[in-house]
């Protein structure tokens, strides 16, 4: 996709690095805007309460509401009902979304489509798009993690390393698999997606190409500039040319390559 920049980044904020994925940059670049502008909200993913790992869209409105919402989901959120609750429910006009490339693909939409509410399509002040391979049947993973002897309710994080799945509680890791033994748990619709990189978001963000403790960030609008300058210049964010660290932008290229082959192959067998 067009991009401006690619930098590895990692938040300077201990509070974030404690909840966050790899380096955090969603959270730290969110939270210097919600500081610089207060009126301005986003949307993100979080687990709903008494439920074993079930996503849903949280309008965040404090720093505290968004770091609820730091950290990877594998199972997917209905984010633009999320958008729509804060401008409708909450009465915000400009908002921040995060969402999989399948969401923001379906935010532009709506954005450029002429028959969407204007007071949606026009609330988006930035949209953050996260590297997706695929995400799972969120009734399915539950079976197969309770079905693994493990308790859903009591896993405090998942992960995906080297193609491997991981759960943890707290900081012990309680599960490993092969991510290729997880494959009948994959959502029918992520078999013929073949954006991995979110390429119509304002930033694009992921772990693929940085290394451990670190997020990878591409920059592809004036707007996605902005915002991380900001978080840069107010010393939350730090960063750094994707070129200078390993594996780099070779690696997001590749995973691209081979999600959208493998996509483009199942449409045509």
């Amino acid at each position: 996709g067009v991009y401006r920049a690619c930098y590895a980044a990692r938040s300077k904020d201990e509070e974030v690095l404690s909840r966050c994925q790899d380096g955090g940059a969603v959270t730290s670049i969110l939270m210097q805007l919600m500081r610089d502008d207060p009126g301005l909200c986003a949307v993100v993913a979080s687990v709903d309460t008494g439920s074993d790992w079930l996503p849903r869209p949280v309008v965040a409105t404090s720093v505290d509401e968004l770091l609820e919402g730091a950290g990877t989901k594998y199972t997917p959120s209905p984010t633009l009902l999320g958008l729509r609750s804060a401008v409708r429910e909450y009465g915000r006009e400009r908002v921040a979304v995060v969402g999989t490339p399948c969401q923001i693909r379906a935010l532009r939409k709506m954005q450029t489509s002429p028959f969407s509410p204007l007071r949606l399509a026009e609330s988006v002040e930035l949209a953050i798009g996260l590297f997706c391979m695929e995400t799972f049947d969120h009734g399915r993973l539950i079976e197969y993690l309770k079905g693994a002897g493990l308790d859903p309710s009591k896993i405090t994080r998942f992960d995906i390393k080297k193609g491997r799945f991981m759960a943890f509680e707290g900081e012990e890791l309680v599960f490993k698999v092969p991510l290729k033994k997880m494959a009948d748990l994959v959502r029918s619709c992520c078999h013929s997606c073949t954006d991995f990189t979110s390429e119509f978001a304002d930033i694009s963000v992921g772990s693929v190409g940085s290394p451990e403790g670190w997020s990878t960030v591409i920059v592809r609008t004036e707007r996605g500039e902005r915002a991380l300058d900001k978080a840069v210049k107010a010393g939350v964010l730090e960063v750094k040319p994707l070129g200078e660290v390993k594996p780099g932008l070779k690696a997001v290229l590749k995973l691209a390559k081979g999600k959208r082959e493998k996509a483009e192959g199942s449409a045509t067998a």
